[in-house]
């Protein structure tokens, strides 16, 4: 919690991760009529959102990473001429995007991504940094007013300061600060993707980028380069599952933790085969450091869907799917492949430990990795499991 007064006067107030909930009392707000930040990010509202027009001085109002939900009214934002930033991503948003963002003249920055708006997306009058519509039911063309934002974005990127995050033969990830933006995000930057037809990328990551799930991570952006592909996501802070079962630089998942883990994976993996019911693999690389976690451990899969767009003369030695004993055997993969990944993933979840040998391109596949690691967890006396 942070409150920033001047002069007796409120001007900030941020209620972040306090898991708050219930409804929101602007009365209370309304008597700070100097307020200019308002930020209840990653909270547990469930309810529609307030009504900010009462707040009209406010520059900044952060609401991401809750569960507001219903449509948000046409005339929500008329009269708040001092609007700069209006964050709403990663809620229950529904219907279409309010017209009255579209007349906030000093507005720079408009998160919206992980809704579930419909319609199209609306021509603005103001001077937009920043913007973000991913992960919503939108149709339709890009408005003018927009259509330069995509080729500033990935020109921004490819200009920034990174940081290294990882880099192996499938991808090499960064930790990427934007001016514009209050977190950072991840670019992932992929040499192992054909060099098929841009229209038909795009189109795959269009598909992608409609997906909606809360065990997702959403994916942001995309850039299409002949030699390279860029995917941008969000940053979660709190690293992926690998390094928790690892258990050298993270603290270790207590039992809850990991069961909650493996709900949640199972989750997304399920409404992954329910959302791309055309496509052999949903997933394809599921794996423990393709599952991150946010800071109260919640899990979101990333990396998944992309086998239509991998090198198919390779993909054998990147994805964890063609690790499996039916490609092994057989030569073939199938929906069933990603069941198989799970489990892999469950036994290390409930291990505590990082098996990385399965994915090793000089694993013997003769070798059943199943029965050994059931019978390494007996020896160690860790097969308290629940069936």
């Amino acid at each position: 919690m942070e409150v920033i007064c001047v002069e007796g006067k409120t001007w900030s107030l941020q209620l972040e991760n306090m898991g708050l909930k219930g409804n929101m009392n602007v009365e209370i707000l309304e008597a700070s009529p100097a307020l200019r930040t308002l930020s209840l990010m990653n909270n547990k509202f469930e309810v529609a959102m307030f009504n900010v027009r009462k707040l009209s001085a406010l520059k900044a109002l952060y609401l991401s990473d809750n569960d507001f939900s219903g449509e948000i009214a046409d005339d929500a934002f008329k009269g708040m001429r001092s609007l700069k930033k209006v964050l709403l991503a990663n809620n229950g948003f529904t219907g279409k995007i309010s017209s009255s963002q579209t007349m906030l003249l000093k507005l720079l920055m408009l998160r919206l991504e992980g809704n579930q708006f419909v319609g199209v997306i609306p021509d603005s009058r103001h001077n937009l940094k920043v913007a973000s519509f991913a992960n919503n039911r939108l149709e339709g063309p890009i408005p003018p007013s927009l259509s330069h934002m995509g080729a500033a974005m990935f020109s921004d990127l490819l200009r920034a300061s990174a940081e290294v995050f990882g880099s192996g033969s499938f991808a090499a990830s960064y930790k990427v600060v934007m001016v514009m933006y209050d977190e950072p995000v991840v670019e992932k930057r992929h040499k192992q993707m054909n060099n098929g037809v841009k229209q038909d990328f795009d189109e795959h990551m269009r598909k992608l980028g409609r997906l909606n799930h809360h065990n997702l991570l959403p994916l942001s952006g995309y850039h299409y380069m002949k030699d390279e592909k860029l995917l941008v996501s969000n940053c979660i802070q709190n690293g992926c599952l690998a390094t928790h079962l690892n258990g050298n630089d993270k603290p270790r998942l207590d039992w809850g933790s990991r069961v909650e883990t493996i709900k949640g994976v199972a989750r997304g993996l399920s409404y992954l085969h329910k959302e791309l019911p055309t496509l052999t693999l949903p997933y394809g690389n599921l794996k423990s450091s393709n599952v991150l976690l946010d800071h109260n451990f919640n899990p979101f899969l990333c990396d998944y869907g992309l086998a239509p767009v991998i090198n198919q003369e390779q993909i054998h030695m990147f994805m964890a799917a063609y690790k499996s004993p039916e490609f092994a055997l057989r030569g073939r993969i199938s929906k069933k492949t990603d069941v198989w990944c799970l489990g892999i993933l469950v036994l290390e979840i409930v291990m505590c430990k990082f098996q990385e040998n399965y994915l090793n391109p000089n694993y013997d596949h003769n070798e059943s990795i199943l029965p050994s690691l059931v019978s390494q967890m007996v020896k160690e006396k860790k097969s308290k499991l629940r069936v």
